[in-house]
């Protein structure tokens, strides 16, 4: 049983590491470097965001945020503008270059997601699902009781963990 337990660890990471490149292959010639795509998001559903916006929303510090913002907006992917109601602060938006990208960036998503589960079906799917869920609920056992998943992420971005839900740059 522990045997099996390993390979399937190292299955998993093999798949973290192949999605990662298959990511980063997609990115390559976009523009988007790889932790900027949930940036285009946060922009895509809200319509603008400040820094401390965003790195809230995707638990990063507001300082990578800055630099990957920074980024953005030379590559020409975001706009920004003083907020109406505050002037001390800015608020980001995707502009129409920046809006392309973020279509094209999730088509590219979706074939890498078409890729990665060909010739499972529903019912292995949802098998996978369940068995993922376990393993996800396994491991919450070992966090801090009556806390949900973002609180703690949250602590960690402040208490200079390494957490990398929403990595940027």
């Amino acid at each position: 049983m522990e045997n099996r337990q390993k390979n399937v660890s190292k299955k998993l990471h093999d798949l973290e590491f192949c999605r990662h490149y298959a990511v980063r292959r997609a990115l390559k010639d976009s523009g988007v470097y790889f932790g900027q795509p949930p940036i285009l998001d946060y922009l895509a559903n809200n319509g603008t965001g400040t820094q401390n916006e965003i790195a809230k929303a995707l638990y990063v510090s507001p300082a990578s945020v800055s630099v990957s913002l920074r980024r953005m907006q030379k590559a020409g992917l975001i706009e920004k503008a003083a907020d109406e109601t505050d002037l001390r602060c800015n608020r980001m938006s995707l502009s129409e270059k920046g809006r392309d990208q973020h279509e094209y960036i999730h088509g590219c998503f979706e074939e890498i997601d078409r890729k990665l589960y060909a010739g499972f079906s529903d019912e292995e799917l949802a098998t996978l699902e369940t068995m993922l869920t376990r393993l996800c609920e396994n491991l919450k056992t070992i966090l801090p009781a009556g806390k949900k998943m973002e609180e703690i992420m949250q602590e960690e971005l402040e208490f200079g963990g390494a957490c990398r839900h929403g990595q940027t740059d």
